[in-house]
């Protein structure tokens, strides 16, 4: 499993819609179906930020990756079935996905071309190596908040520096480790942002997600 993982994040894949739309084995019915319930459109699969304690299980590096093509043509899709509270993250980070020369900033200069308004803005930590698209999102001003960590702390405070303007915080704690036998202890614990019912869409195909 190891060999393939670094295999997999040496190569990249592009995954285009026509490619997970087979992998999903779903009619073109469920499909419609489908969008109605998806709360997270992941973009990659695998995550650079390596967080101590991942509670989306993302193993470490990205490896795949939904194709420009694929992307536009989902968030297209959500958005005509009348879903617009979909989140842009789920065991990746949104600044990670590449389509070409492409990053998230196209994405969401696609959204607006197309009137298209999302319920919620999109989250990150800020990978290494993002700070420049993290400093044009930051300017722009576009809805967007950093889940900030003992980890990203000094990334993120030179970027606001840098640009003149504060990220708005999810998070902002040292580590986002949660304490051993308090993982499904929803009393204690802060929920996930995918500690909800729905869809997860990955370039791996699509899975309901049941919390329990």
């Amino acid at each position: 499993m190891s060999e393939i993982v670094r295999h997999e994040i040496k190569n990249p894949q592009q995954v285009g819609f026509d490619t997970w739309f087979e992998t999903t084995g779903i009619s073109k019915g469920r499909y419609r179906m489908l969008l109605q319930t998806v709360t997270t459109l992941q973009l990659t699969c695998g995550c650079s930020c390596n967080c101590r304690r991942c509670n989306e299980w993302a193993l470490a590096g990205p490896r795949k990756h939904f194709s420009f093509q694929a992307a536009t043509r989902l968030i297209t899709d959500l958005f005509e079935a009348g879903n617009s509270d979909f989140v842009l993250y789920g065991a990746s980070d949104p600044l990670n996905w590449r389509s070409g020369k492409r990053t998230i900033v196209d994405l969401i200069e696609f959204m607006e071309e197309k009137g298209y308004r999302p319920g919620y803005g999109f989250l990150t930590k800020i990978p290494p190596g993002t700070e420049k698209i993290a400093a044009r999102l930051l300017a722009s001003g576009k809805d967007s908040a950093v889940s900030v960590t003992g980890k990203n702390r000094r990334r993120t405070a030179a970027i606001e520096k840098s640009v003149g303007r504060q990220f708005e915080n999810q998070h902002d704690v040292d580590d986002l480790l949660i304490p051993a036998g308090l993982d499904e202890d929803f009393a204690t614990v802060k929920s996930s942002i995918t500690d909800n019912y729905g869809t997860e869409i990955t370039p791996e195909g699509a899975f309901q997600i049941i919390p329990t």
